[in-house]
């Protein structure tokens, strides 16, 4: 069976082996992203909200069966308000 999955309230194609993409444009900080996967049926909702802090430059993969995968180069990060740098 196949769930409907949206990020953020928007749908995203999901593939035959269960896998989905969606590139986004992250701003700097630390972001919050909604992900809902609905039953076929609609009866069962699974909710995932990772919270993602940019630190780098590059693409972010989620597989389905196995970890993250980050490509591109890690960025300095930006100095603390109010701490010594």
């Amino acid at each position: 069976p196949r769930a409907a999955v949206t990020i953020q309230g928007h749908p995203v194609t999901v593939r035959k082996d269960g896998t989905f993409r969606l590139r986004v444009a992250l701003p700097d900080g630390t972001q919050t992203i909604t992900i809902d996967a609905t039953s076929p049926d609609g009866r069962h909702v699974r909710t995932v909200t990772p919270i993602v802090t940019l630190a780098w430059s590059g693409s972010l993969t989620s597989t389905a069966h196995g970890s993250p995968r980050a490509t591109g180069r890690r960025m300095a990060p930006k100095p603390e308000s109010g701490g010594a740098s």
